[in-house]
């Protein structure tokens, strides 16, 4: 029910005030209640009366070939973030050249394979930062896959808004 509102977008009509609300205290939960937080508000969201905003938005139809494709190529990553991966390999992967391969990804993730692959990395080394006291930074930023410290520093702002070592701190 919910994501065939969804797939429209929708406008919730009544309650926005106590939903705004709920969301915000889900800010301070563990991950555990998070998750519940987020089931509980996908139900409310299904009972609330709502409007729908767009009937022109069609739902992105993949083809079998089109699901094999992106899964090779995220498969590739989830396999190999931690090393460089180049355009060639992956378009080659996808039997593609590098052009027809941009305009492939991004017609159907909505952004560039280098973004998605950084936000790949700066996600894993989140939970690397938060996880593991033994690590260091730099060791950290060498281990999911970037060049050097001032572009890993320059990526995880850029995504997180604030710098790897106060992100580590926030969690100490």
């Amino acid at each position: 029910m919910f994501f065939d509102k969804a797939q429209h977008g929708f406008r919730v009509l009544e309650q926005q005030k106590e939903l705004g609300q709920f969301i915000k205290g889900m800010e301070h939960k563990n991950r555990f209640d998070r998750f519940l937080g987020l089931l509980q508000l996908l139900s409310k969201l299904c009972g609330l009366p709502s409007q729908t905003l767009s009937l022109s938005a069609t739902a992105k139809m993949r083809s079998l070939d089109k699901g094999e494709r992106l899964q090779r190529i995220f498969d590739l990553v989830i396999q190999n973030f931690h090393r460089p991966l180049p355009l060639e390999e992956v378009a080659s992967l996808s039997h593609m050249t590098k052009n027809s391969f941009c305009r492939f990804f991004k017609k159907h993730t909505n952004k560039s394979f280098m973004d998605f692959l950084i936000e790949y990395r700066v996600s894993h080394a989140c939970q690397q930062l938060v996880l593991s006291n033994s690590l260091s930074i730099s060791k950290i930023e060498e281990t999911y896959g970037f060049q050097n410290q001032s572009n890993f520093n320059r990526q995880f702002k850029a995504l997180k808004g604030i710098s790897p070592s106060s992100y580590k701190k926030s969690f100490e």
